[in-house]
């Protein structure tokens, strides 16, 4: 046995446990399975442990993520034709129900109280998908109009507004908190404190205008308790002062980071394979290293032009040349700037 498994051997092996409480602890149990909770090694090894879940997913042709033990399963059909809606009902109840006998073999179970299911669908298709249910054991699961997927809030129609709006609750009462001690801190720490607190992700990529104008108003209001201004006074000045990028650009700010690692192997290679560099079908003399990517055609605007296959390559591209060709993520960063002269209009 080499020294490796040695050392993974005798961390799984011979631990116990035990219960405290009111200071008494109760008497060791030894324990044949499971791997220590919190540890960095337990999510590895439970995720190692997890990988034939993985393949009962393919085998039945659906696509999965896996993020320790939460777990995503999903597919697409066409919800206005009866075959593919019954088709892929039935490969996703195949699928768990191979997945839950897995798991009784291999000391595991599926908790079906967690288990929800969400339908993703336009207004036109809604109609279509409302009496689907998905059989797991003895349950049955209605789809849910709103789900949580690692900290975001997903609905059906994929507008983001309940995640908007769970954000906003969120960012509101931190911010609160901070503006009661603020006459006691500085600018800057109180910069600090709320840049932790006013972050975005690329999935409100593409939400209704009206929407976003509601998530701008969390940095309004934190520019604001770091200025020291009213709510009478214009914000754009402030936020520009403050170097801050208004909401939609900062969306696009986190698409374009994410683009530039995947072009130099440096995020998921699934994200990577959404991307392909553009190649001309015949020699040029203007064929450059211009990092072009291939945008690709889209029928849907709410939901095709969302997608990162689709958004990425076409913001990629209307980046300059310079910035595009850029092989150091710092220097790679000045499209902040960019982004910033693009839409104040200065330097």
């Amino acid at each position: 046995m080499s020294t490796p498994l040695k050392w993974m051997t005798s961390y799984l092996t011979d631990r116990y446990q035990t219960v405290c409480i009111d200071g008494e602890l109760s008497e060791a149990l030894h324990m044949t399975y499971s791997v220590p909770q919190g540890s960095v090694l337990g999510l590895k090894t439970f995720i190692m442990y997890m990988k034939p879940v993985g393949l009962i997913c393919r085998n039945h042709g659906l696509s999965n993520h896996f993020y320790a033990d939460d777990s995503q399963q999903y597919l697409t059909f066409k919800p206005n034709e009866n075959v593919s809606a019954r088709e892929a009902l039935y490969r996703v109840e195949s699928c768990l129900s191979d997945i839950v006998s897995w798991m009784h073999t291999n000391m595991l179970k599926l908790n079906t109280d967690k288990t929800e299911v969400i339908v993703f669908s336009s207004k036109h298709n809604k109609q279509f998908v409302n009496d689907i249910s998905v059989t797991v054991g003895t349950s049955q699961i209605k789809p849910s109009p709103v789900v949580r997927n690692l900290g975001a809030f997903f609905d059906s129609r994929m507008n983001m507004e309940s995640h908007i709006n769970a954000v906003c609750r969120s960012r509101y009462a931190q911010l609160r908190q901070i503006g009661h001690i603020r006459q006691y801190i500085t600018s800057d720490a109180t910069q600090s404190l709320v840049s932790s607190i006013v972050h975005l992700n690329s999935l409100m990529y593409g939400v209704p205008k009206t929407t976003l104008n509601k998530l701008q108003t969390v940095p309004n209001t934190a520019a604001r308790i770091i200025s020291k201004t009213s709510r009478s006074c214009h914000i754009t000045p402030i936020l520009k002062e403050l170097l801050w990028l208004p909401i939609d650009c900062r969306i696009k700010y986190k698409i374009l980071t994410l683009t530039y690692k995947a072009l130099h192997d440096q995020a998921p290679l699934y994200i990577k394979s959404m991307l392909e560099l553009y190649t001309p079908r015949r020699a040029l003399r203007s064929q450059d290293n211009t990092m072009t990517l291939v945008q690709p055609r889209c029928k849907t605007v709410s939901y095709g032009d969302r997608g990162f296959s689709v958004c990425a390559p076409q913001l990629w591209n209307s980046l300059p040349v310079t910035l595009r060709q850029s092989n150091n993520f710092v220097s790679f960063k000045s499209r902040k700037t960019y982004l910033f002269i693009h839409y104040y209009g200065c330097q």
